[in-house]
């Protein structure tokens, strides 16, 4: 770990390591994108105010609120004049980006970017059929190379993400490992995993965005489809990988912002439509009769796409302009 790193960890010792790399790697952006001389582990840089906000002005609303916020962690652990006047003006920003941006999210309608790139379930369906013929391709091969395995990976990503069987997630598969045994003793709660359990595999979602108030997720998997592409996969892995999903080429473990884009590639070369994570949850929700739920059912889905019934209503569901 880092100097920076360190930091932000004494200042927020329960800080999820996802939202640690997000932290550090939204500094190191603002310090080289200002272009600073000084050495970044100094961290003088987030003194330089108009800078800073000259830098981040050309980036959206989120993207600034989301880069302010480890600056004013930092500024919180100095106790200093200069800091807190500067905490002050950089918390008044984040508070007026927050506002903007729930004003921007909370009338429900599809921004131009969802428009443009948003698919309907029907067309989903069809490129998780058309990927799973790609698959058995590569099944049906002895010894796979990495773009058959790139192939599998492809169509079981696709089939979570389309809400075919467990409801889609946040970025919650990346990193995530492989339990083979079925035994659960001792797993580190600040990982994710696909425990196979004698053919019956289910997912253990411990670390997302919401498990301090929502817990550890346990999603069985349901249909015969993807619990035969899982064991396939796996079998097609080996014995000596512990990582569930790849990059195959290099053979390291997919990171959250590698799975996103693996993501948007594979609907982008299939529809030409870039499917991030968050718009197909955000699809999947839309196309919900939410006037056939009860309150209670709503709910239950919230929770298990790990997020608050009052973000489902806000945040992921959409309509269209003219509706």
């Amino acid at each position: 770990m880092d100097i920076v790193e360190e930091k932000i960890k004494t200042l927020r010792p329960n800080i999820k390591d996802s939202s640690l790399y997000a932290y550090t790697n939204a500094l190191s952006r603002i310090h080289r994108g200002m272009k600073e001389e000084t050495d970044f582990k100094d961290l003088n840089f987030i003194y330089k105010y108009d800078e800073t906000m000259e830098y981040l002005s050309k980036h959206k609303n989120n993207t600034i609120k989301n880069m302010l916020i480890p600056i004013t962690i930092i500024l919180e652990g100095i106790n200093t004049n200069e800091a807190k006047i500067l905490l002050a003006r950089y918390n008044d920003v984040i508070d007026k980006l927050r506002f903007k941006i729930n004003d921007d999210i909370t009338d429900n309608v599809k921004s131009e970017k969802q428009s443009n790139n948003w698919a309907t379930k029907n067309e989903i369906y069809k490129v998780v059929r058309d990927l799973k013929k790609e698959a058995e391709v590569a099944f049906n091969k002895e010894s796979p190379t990495s773009k058959d395995l790139d192939k599998i990976q492809q169509y079981i990503l696709a089939y979570l993400y389309s809400g075919k069987d467990i409801k889609p997630l946040r970025n919650d598969y990346a990193n995530m490992k492989i339990i083979r045994t079925g035994l659960i003793i001792d797993l580190d709660d600040n990982m994710n995993y696909l425990i196979l359990n004698k053919g019956k595999p289910y997912f253990l979602i411990n670390n997302y965005k919401t498990s301090n108030r929502y817990g550890t997720m346990r999603l069985s998997v349901k249909t015969k489809q993807l619990k035969s592409a899982l064991m396939n996969y796996i079998d097609k892995l080996g014995d000596e990988q512990d990582y569930l999903f790849l990059n195959h080429q290099k053979g390291n473990p997919i990171s959250e912002n590698g799975l996103t884009k693996f993501i948007a590639k594979t609907f982008m070369r299939k529809i030409n439509k870039q499917l991030t994570p968050s718009l197909l949850r955000a699809i999947y929700i839309s196309n919900l009769d939410f006037g056939k739920l009860t309150y209670k059912q709503k709910n239950k889905i919230a929770q298990e796409m790990g997020h608050s019934f009052d973000t489902q209503q806000k945040h992921y569901l959409k309509l269209d302009t003219e509706k």
